[in-house]
């Protein structure tokens, strides 16, 4: 009996061993009213984390002060390779957190994965490199420029435009903006505000890309996660079926062996019974 059952079982409680110790929880940040909670997958090397609203009157673990505060996922700099940029963590296991202040129970699906900033500001610099990209940057940027010009061809007579209206308006002089100081002034605000229109918008594509980008890293996150747990299923799914595999055709040989062994046994009897059967005759 070979007992081959044995090897893929050993493999099964290794499987199972190797997801026990797979997530590692902590550590803390504190973020106004809640917790950030930290958990990382030693089998990627990703971070995840999770917001927990504190219960009211709760008195915060010891190294935890009011000023520790998380900007967010992206901001804090915090990533895969071991880097944050907030205050120094709280370890879970050996913090004073209450487990009734965070709604339970806590599994993988209320995490949400954190963003590694270095590759974040990688993805982003390519795809502002893109044709697409890169065209709709360089036409707000002409445009800025020659708003800029306008700006300055006018500043002068702004602020001789400003300069006069308060003087006329304090009472320190009866002269009272010329209409081409008031020209000047008008094409300056519309300049500025067109100026400022453009840095919103510039902002808000920069943001838009930023935000694009992070979430294909959270997505790209998810997958290898998915894929590691899919993995790690499927193996212990075929351990274990081999294991009851191997252990039933163990099981069966060892029947097998015994019904030869009986059947042995009872052919030996019969033919010893019958050989001293003929003897007893031959005495006779």
């Amino acid at each position: 009996m070979k007992r081959l059952w044995i090897f893929p079982l050993l493999f099964f409680i290794l499987l199972l061993g190797a997801f026990q110790f797979r997530w590692h929880d902590g550590p803390l940040h504190k973020d106004g009213d809640y917790w950030v909670v930290y958990r990382t997958d030693r089998w990627t090397g990703h971070t995840w984390f999770y917001r927990a609203h504190l219960a009211e009157g709760y008195a915060a673990p010891g190294g935890a002060g009011e000023g520790d505060q998380l900007s967010s996922v992206v901001e804090t700099g915090r990533n895969d390779r071991g880097g944050t940029g907030t205050s120094p963590d709280i370890d879970l296991a050996s913090s004073a957190l209450n487990p009734a202040n965070i709604p339970p129970p806590i599994f993988l699906a209320h995490f949400i994965p954190a963003v590694d900033e270095l590759l974040l500001r990688e993805r982003v610099a390519k795809a502002l490199e893109t044709d697409e990209k890169k065209q709709g940057l360089l036409e707000v940027h002409y445009k800025m420029e020659d708003i800029a010009r306008i700006i300055q061809a006018n500043q002068e007579g702004h602020f001789n435009y400003v300069q006069a209206e308060e003087d006329y308006r304090l009472r320190r002089s009866r002269r009272r903006p010329s209409a081409e100081e008031e020209r000047a002034h008008l094409a300056w605000s519309e300049a500025n505000e067109a100026y400022k229109s453009l840095e919103q918008e510039l902002s808000r594509f920069y943001h838009q890309v930023r935000a694009e980008n992070a979430q294909i890293i959270q997505e790209q996150v998810v997958l290898k996660t998915t894929v590691f747990t899919i993995v790690w299923f499927v193996l212990a799914f075929f351990s274990l079926l081999l294991t009851v595999h191997y252990f039933i055709c163990d099981v069966k040989q060892v029947k097998r062996i015994n019904e030869t062994f009986e059947v042995i046994e009872y052919h030996t009897r019969k033919e010893k019974g019958r050989g001293e059967g003929s003897g007893f005759n031959l005495l006779i």
